[in-house]
């Protein structure tokens, strides 16, 4: 069985010479259109290529973030809580003479 299957491969072998060659020869190269950077690979080069352009992205980055982070979380909490916070509130209503009044009644 053995025999009998390298004898069919010489066979085909014999009957299709040049198929075995066919797919070494090198293929004509079809002129490709240059590929733009992609935006990952450009961003690499620029922040991420040595150790210390990527950690001054990561630690500029964090601060960026905690400024936007923490403007929007302030901007939700005085839009919820308006008229509610002591910085609010209109002090010009509250007199002084109400204040001297109240100690000399104490006295």
């Amino acid at each position: 069985s053995l025999s009998a299957l390298c004898l069919g491969a010489m066979a085909f072998r014999a009957a299709f010479p040049t198929l075995r060659t066919a797919g070494l020869r090198a293929a004509p190269r079809v002129a490709q259109p240059v590929r733009q950077m992609s935006g990952l690979k450009s961003m690499y080069g620029v922040f991420m290529d040595s150790n210390m352009k990527y950690i001054t992205f990561v630690v500029s980055g964090a601060i960026a973030l905690e400024f936007v982070y923490g403007s929007a979380t302030n901007m939700i909490w005085e839009n919820s809580n308006a008229g509610k916070l002591p910085h609010h509130v209109d002090w010009s209503k509250w007199s002084e003479d109400d204040d001297e009044e109240e100690d000399e009644d104490d006295e």
